[in-house]
C-alpha cells in the first residue's frame, strides 16, 4: 500500500507538470501530455479501486502490479520487434523496399523509414492495448470488461498488419493480468481480446454493455503529423519510469 500511496502522489506531480506545459505551449499535443492523461486515469483507477460490488472486492496494489505488469510486457514486445527489424535489415532489396515507402509516405511523414513505420504501428498498436486494459479495469460487470478489452484489441489492429499480431499476442498477456486481479469479473477478457484482433466488432458483440465508468478513455489513437503515431513508444516509456520510480 506505501508503493500505491507513493505512486498516486508522483502520478499528481506529473499531472500538474503536463498542465502547466500544455498551457504554455498552447493546444498542440505533446509525448508529455499524452503520457500524463494516462497516469491521471491509472491515478484516479487506484484511488477508488477498493471497493466492493456485488460480493466482489480487490486492491489498488494487486491492480497496480497488473497495471505495470502489462505495460513491461508491451515494451518489451516493442524490444522484440524492433530486434527483428534490425535482423531483417541486411539485403540490399530491403533497402529498396525501404526507399518506396520513404517516397510514398514522404508528403505525410518524410524522414520516416520502413523500420520507423513497422514501430510505429506496434507503438500505437501497444498504446490502445493499454487503454482497453485500463478501461477493463474501471468495468463495474462482465459484460463492458470485455468489450473495453475487445476495444483496445480492434484499435490495435486498425494500425495495419503488425498491430494485428500485437493485438493478438499482447490482448493474451492482458487477459492475463485481469484474471489475477479478478477471475469472475474478467472471465471471457481473452477471448474478447481475440474477437478485437480479428475486427470483430466489438460494439456488436458487447451491446450490453451499458454504463461507461467516468474513467473510460479511447483506446484510439492520433496518426497525423500534430502527434504521429509513432511518438507513443516515448509515452509508454515515460509511463514507466514513473512506475519504476515506486513499484521496483
Amino acid at each position: 500500500m506505501v508503493a500505491v500511496g507513493a505512486l498516486m502522489m508522483v502520478v499528481v506531480v506529473v499531472a500538474l507538470a503536463v498542465v502547466c506545459e500544455a498551457s504554455d505551449s498552447g493546444d498542440e499535443m505533446t509525448t508529455s501530455d499524452v503520457a500524463g492523461v494516462v497516469l491521471e486515469q491509472i491515478q484516479s483507477h487506484l484511488t477508488s479501486a477498493s471497493y466492493s460490488l456485488q460480493g466482489r472486492m480487490y486492491g489498488s496494489c494487486t491492480d497496480s502490479f497488473s497495471i505495470f505488469g502489462f505495460l513491461a510486457f508491451l515494451l518489451a514486445l516493442l524490444d522484440l520487434v524492433m530486434e527483428l527489424q534490425n535482423m531483417d535489415e541486411t539485403t540490399a532489396e530491403t533497402e529498396r523496399r525501404r526507399r518506396e515507402v520513404m517516397g510514398k509516405a514522404q508528403n505525410q511523414v518524410t524522414d520516416l523509414t520502413c523500420q520507423d513505420l513497422e514501430m510505429q504501428e506496434a507503438a500505437s498498436a501497444s498504446y490502445s492495448l493499454l487503454r482497453g486494459f485500463l478501461n477493463a479495469l474501471t468495468a463495474q460487470d462482465q459484460e463492458c470488461a470485455n468489450k473495453f478489452v475487445c476495444e483496445g484489441a480492434e484499435e490495435a489492429a486498425a494500425a495495419g498488419p503488425l498491430g494485428e499480431v500485437v493485438a493478438r499476442v499482447a490482448s493474451l498477456n492482458a487477459a492475463s493480468w485481469l484474471l489475477k486481479v479478478n477471475s469472475t469479473l474478467f472471465a471471457g477478457t481473452e477471448e474478447a481480446g481475440q474477437a478485437g484482433a480479428r475486427k470483430g466488432g466489438c460494439a456488436l458483440r458487447f451491446s450490453q454493455c451499458l454504463v461507461v465508468p467516468p474513467a473510460y478513455r479511447s483506446p484510439g489513437v492520433s496518426r497525423d503529423e500534430a502527434l504521429p503515431a509513432l511518438t507513443y513508444q516515448s509515452v509508454l516509456e515515460e509511463i514507466m519510469n514513473v512506475a519504476s520510480l515506486t513499484l521496483l
